[in-house]
């Protein structure tokens, strides 16, 4: 039953993180797909403590077979998913062609050149592998799953190595209650900077669009494609509202440019060109209403800090039209600082706040910063020891004791399972933070609401690539004989391979180690500094800096939303008179046909 429950829990989980994240228009496929990589990926984690727990000796409510079974079709399942279906995916919903045979194709050679790519560098290491161990082809299976796991082990130890390190960092970082408003400030700073980069970029490919619209004669095919890419941006909200002399094309643009410059032109442009300009203003299209969306929530947040003067219900609006920030760049981004220095003021941080309610706060965010700082530092001594001494993983006496204390029931049964899912879990919050804060994620913009189908198959590709490797990792810290698992019987067939099976899983811990050192002392930070190789992160830009600015932009939007609100009810005032004195002269007027048609005058 509770087998049951848990694989129910499990598909709950992920059809809700695919409806939230997912556009309320998405197709269904690519939801279904992702649903399902994400299924897959979030079982490992209820089956990897199950493998735990029946390996400790504590009755479960399913059979060993079972088990076997269930990982069998969850690993194959990540594994086909991972490496073929998604990543066909992830091309066809990229690509740039107008027809589904023409987006099938570039997937496909998309994908066999970065196959091709890896298999020129594997191909080496496959021959010697073959020549000392004298592998068959029915050995092939098993040197593809080694290569899957070597692969995400290696990712796994640069995710990890930054993410051990930065987990407990962020929670220490946390600001206090009176701090709160520099950090917001600070977001709403780094999302204005984002709306600028995006609409810049929007604006330079509706200028390439119309310049295709224009160069190309009507009736010809790739004038109906550049229509059609114009079409795209439309519905994404990007394309301007009403079409000026420099914004769209006209008649009389189109009619004065049909010389032989157009024809040069027009020749000069191939459908090539048209896909990857159609490519490039779905990135873009995404890209805005992205940035959109979070300058929106940024203000916000800036307006629930502080609602007394508020920012307008135009900006606070989640769905409001946002203006494009090319003809007001001047006003958000130039002398906002100095003018506003007395509406909003530069950021202050509060101290000296010592009230209860803070106090408490304060030392909770310490005292969970401590423990996550413990816990990453414990994970990484295990994981150490389990290549030293892998007969005694250093987890395996928590459960136990745990087990012990809790009794033979139920009840002991689900909590050992909890307690043996919250390192793995840990660690999965850890890898999967860094990754998506990079900026290779800009590939993949997971966002409530707003996340597109590229970045949907890319999340749920991740999930299935890394969760298999780590928990077969953690499996070896948390089970007092990790050979004898389910889960390593289904990894038998990788572990027999030489280079790619266990010797990847001896090096993982000692690389995982020297990043995170590295990382502790902010070593990669301070040589890309050094090399100006800025933007690996999203949080690179400067607090204090980014603050100031955010208060800026914060005070602008409050006096804008001050004179909109006026302007709206000086309308409402307007037409609340043109109504009266409408319903005045309909009055006179009826009036005075009532007179002229009657003999009598009635008193009134």
């Amino acid at each position: 039953m509770i087998f049951v429950v848990s694989c129910l829990l499990c598909m709950g989980i992920s059809a809700f993180l695919s409806w939230y994240y997912s556009k309320a228009r998405e197709q269904f496929l690519v939801r279904f797909c992702a649903w399902l990589g994400c299924t897959a990926a979030v079982s490992v984690t209820f089956l990897v403590p199950y493998d735990i727990v029946q390996d400790l000796g504590i009755p479960s409510d399913i059979p060993r077979s079972g088990l076997y079974a269930a990982w069998e079709g969850v690993f194959w399942t990540c594994f086909i998913l991972t490496w073929l279906v998604l990543p066909f995916l992830m091309g066809y919903v990229a690509a740039g062609e107008f027809t589904f045979k023409e987006k099938a194709k570039a997937s496909l050679r998309d994908n066999m050149t970065f196959y091709g790519s890896l298999a020129v560098v594997g191909a080496a290491v496959l021959v010697w592998v073959a020549i000392q161990k004298k592998l068959s082809l029915a050995d092939l299976p098993g040197v593809a799953v080694a290569a899957s796991n070597a692969w995400g082990l290696l990712l796994l130890a640069m995710l990890l190595g930054h993410g051990l390190v930065d987990v407990p960092r962020s929670i220490w970082c946390i600001p206090d209650a009176g701090d709160a408003i520099v950090a917001i400030h600070a977001n709403v700073a780094r999302a204005q900077s984002a709306l600028d980069d995006a609409t810049e970029d929007a604006d330079r490919v509706v200028a390439k669009v119309n310049n295709a619209i224009v160069s190309l004669p009507e009736g010809d095919e790739r004038h109906e494609h550049a229509m059609d890419i114009r079409s795209v941006m439309q519905r994404a909200g990007v394309w301007p509202d009403t079409d000026t002399e420099d914004s769209a094309p006209t008649r009389s643009a189109a009619a004065s440019t049909r010389g032989s410059h157009a024809s040069a032109r027009s020749q000069s442009i191939a459908l090539s060109d048209l896909a990857s300009l159609h490519r490039e203003a779905m990135s873009v299209a995404h890209e805005l209403q992205v940035a959109r969306f979070l300058y929106r929530e940024a203000l916000r947040k800036a307006h629930s800090l502080s609602p007394p003067h508020g920012i307008g219900p135009a900006a606070a609006a989640p769905d409001a039209p946002l203006q494009p920030l090319g003809a007001d760049a001047g006003e958000r981004a130039q002398g906002t600082v100095d003018e506003t220095a007395a509406d909003a003021g530069a950021p202050a941080r509060r101290s000296g706040d010592t009230s209860a309610p803070s106090q408490a706060r304060r030392l909770g965010i310490r005292t969970a910063a401590v423990a996550a700082g413990l816990l990453s530092g414990f994970l990484l001594a295990a994981l150490l020891a389990a290549t030293v001494a892998p007969d005694t993983p250093l987890v395996v006496p928590m459960l136990r004791y745990a087990s012990a204390a809790a009794g033979e029931s139920t009840s002991s049964f689900v909590a050992t399972l909890v307690l043996a899912a919250l390192p793995l879990a840990y660690l999965a919050i850890c890898a999967y933070r860094t990754l998506f804060q990079l900026r290779i994620a800009a590939l993949c913009r997971i966002v409530p609401r707003h996340s597109d189908a590229y970045s949907l198959l890319f999340a749920s590709m991740y999930l299935c690539r890394l969760l298999v490797p780590l928990g077969y990792s953690y499996v070896r810290i948390a089970a007092p004989a990790a050979d004898t698992l389910a889960f390593a019987d289904v990894m038998a067939r990788a572990a027999r391979v030489p280079l790619l099976g266990n010797d990847v899983q001896v090096v993982f811990p000692w690389l995982l180690v020297l990043l995170v050192i590295l990382h502790s002392f902010d070593v990669f930070a301070r040589v890309t500094r050094a090399l100006r190789m800025h933007g690996f992160l999203y949080e690179d830009l400067e607090e204090d800096d980014a603050a100031r600015h955010g208060a800026a932009i914060v005070a602008r939007e409050r006096r804008r939303g001050r004179r909109s609100e006026q302007q709206r009810a000086r309308q409402s005032m307007r037409a609340q008179r043109r109504d009266s004195q409408h319903a005045s002269s309909l009055w006179a007027a009826r009036k005075q046909q009532g007179d002229n048609g009657s003999t009598t005058v009635p008193n009134v």
